[in-house]
């Protein structure tokens, strides 16, 4: 009997646990209000709900350049019986993604015009479940296509998302600001944040560079681009291919693209709109990678994209383009901390200086600030391995006017164990291996406030779990 009574109660103590496990996180879920509707991810909801129209239109999918090139006014000056939908938004998103949220709204005569970036990650089937359930935070429904495709990779991110979305409710959800928050959009999904000049400080991103490889042409990515294709046409819509900006300094110098396009022009079964080299852009229309647009450069790959498609769609009245000159950045130096100046070595960059290195003085320090600038010019980038191999090293301190930290700039550096950032708003871009060869250090942010902003940024938010605040 005893051991009857014991068993009742292992099995009620079980269920009840297996209640809880189940039923807290789909509280957290369904319950706890959106978090991330303040961030860049919650634009793709509306840019979803733009393709719900019943009017003919010409739909943009691919990554952030879409978002950061696409100008309305000159796309609906060029075609007026259409309406322009962009639709892309984050690489890491994944440009399959972007394709099957927008076939189930595609209809007879619409005009769909695919860009990704020339990259790894943008030209394959990649898929992200972790920025999908960041972009669905406040609109579940664009889980719906993924759910038995890609289900498995949703699930085994959504006990850290949950986790995540808990504790923004608990202590406050993101509150970004500059470029990469859904303020910079407006009410047509078209990017509005003015993006005044190229802010990279070598002019473009050497930690991103492009080479028109034709290993880059995935060859399930081709046949997936096909599949659609084939799925388009049954619906009587068109596809096409278009490049996306680039900008002509981040591409190798041995790669001329010809073969690039040749191998893609054989390999698709819709169209490519425009030649290659229409996309390959003077720096000056960049603005903090290879393939963002500032304003102006919007206005710019605007242009040319209106010029290469009217053709396809039998109008052939010119395009009416403005003069634009190419926008140059401010001269005026920011104010900051220059005391350890003495302890860094540098070059010239494009548009200021780049630390390079350690004096011997600097390479006997335990806590160094990196300067705001030396010489009367900006301090704008820290180099690749700059401060390589240094073992004294245990707290940097990093200026606001920092633009660029290149990836394993930190290599080596064992004792690191504090990298505070001045800026209380994301405006270094950062790679893929920041931290590389420093695995005690932590990012701090000024505040609480700050670090909301840097844990959803584009560049910054993958090193969300590596990133802290000051008390």
């Amino acid at each position: 009997m005893k051991k009857k009574k014991t068993w009742i109660v292992l099995t009620v103590a079980f269920l009840f646990s297996l209640v809880l496990f189940v039923s807290i996180p789909l509280c957290v879920l369904f319950f706890v209000p959106p978090q991330y509707g303040a961030t860049y991810y919650a634009e793709l909801s509306d840019m979803t709900e733009r393709l719900k129209t019943k009017e003919k239109k010409i739909v943009l999918i691919g990554n952030s350049s879409t978002a950061f090139g696409l100008n309305l006014a000159v796309m609906e000056r060029s075609f007026p019986d259409y309406m322009i939908c962009p639709f892309g938004l984050y690489g890491a998103v994944g440009t399959k993604a972007m394709l099957e949220l927008a076939k189930p709204y595609l209809g007879e005569g619409d005009i769909v015009v695919i860009s990704p970036e020339i990259n790894e990650q943008a030209m394959s089937l990649y898929f992200s479940g972790e920025e999908l359930l960041k972009c669905a935070d406040g609109d579940l429904s664009l889980l719906s296509p993924f759910l038995m495709s890609e289900g498995g990779s949703i699930l085994s991110k959504l006990p850290s998302y949950l986790t995540k979305k808990y504790e923004y409710f608990v202590n406050g959800a993101p509150k970004p600001d500059g470029v990469y928050q859904k303020g910079s959009f407006d009410e047509n999904c078209q990017m509005v944040y003015e993006r005044g000049y190229n802010v990279m400080p070598e002019l473009y991103d050497t930690d991103s560079l492009i080479d028109f490889s034709v290993g880059l042409i995935d060859t399930s990515f081709v046949d997936y681009i096909n599949e659609y294709d084939v799925a388009c046409e049954k619906k009587g819509v068109t596809l096409y291919y278009n490049f996306c900006p680039v900008n002509r300094l981040a591409v190798t110098s041995d790669a001329t693209g010809e073969e690039f396009f040749a191998k893609l022009n054989d390999s698709l079964s819709c169209p490519i709109i425009g030649a290659l080299s229409n996309y390959v852009l003077d720096a000056e229309w960049f603005y903090d990678s290879n393939f963002h647009l500032n304003t102006l450069g919007s206005l710019r790959y605007s242009y040319q994209l209106a010029s290469d498609l009217k053709p396809y769609l039998g109008i052939f009245s010119e395009v009416e383009m403005e003069e634009i000159e190419k926008p140059l950045p401010p001269t005026e130096l920011e104010e900051g901390n220059n005391e350890d100046e003495n302890c860094f070595l540098y070059e010239e960059t494009g548009n200021g200086l780049k630390v390079v290195g350690l004096t011997e003085e600097g390479r006997t320090r335990e806590k160094l600030t990196l300067p705001s600038s030396h010489d009367g010019k900006a301090v704008l980038s820290l180099g690749e391995k700059a401060l390589q191999g240094d073992v004294f090293l245990t707290e940097l301190r990093l200026p606001k006017g920092l633009r660029k930290i290149e990836d394993n700039a930190f290599m080596g550096c064992i004792r690191l164990e504090k990298i505070i950032l001045s800026a209380t708003t994301p405006v270094c871009t950062v790679g893929s291996h920041l931290l590389d060869g420093c695995q005690k250090a932590t990012v701090y942010a000024p505040d609480y406030d700050s670090y909301l902003k840097y844990i959803v940024n584009y560049y910054w938010g993958q090193y969300a779990s590596k990133i802290s605040y000051l008390k």
